[in-house]
């Protein structure tokens, strides 16, 4: 049997991937995160977004080879 590892530890081993809660966002449901995944989003690397439930509205990315990931269940809502 394989053991994962968790998905800290990979984020922690690959260069270029920033997490929206890194940058302040909450994942509770209720708080605004716009503002801290669009930040994560503006550096141009790969987001990963943690369990929870993030809300948000009006996000833009600006590169096509951007990758989000999410480790756990992840759901953004307006």
């Amino acid at each position: 049997m394989t053991k994962q590892a968790p998905a800290s530890a990979l984020v922690a081993a690959v260069g270029g991937i920033v997490n929206v809660k890194s940058y302040g966002a909450t994942g509770d449901g209720t708080t605004d995160d716009t503002v801290a995944i669009q930040a994560a989003i503006s550096t141009g690397k790969s987001v990963v977004f943690p369990a929870g439930t993030y809300a948000c509205v009006g996000l833009s990315q600006n590169t096509n080879f951007q990758r989000f990931y999410a480790s756990g269940p992840a759901f953004l809502v307006k």
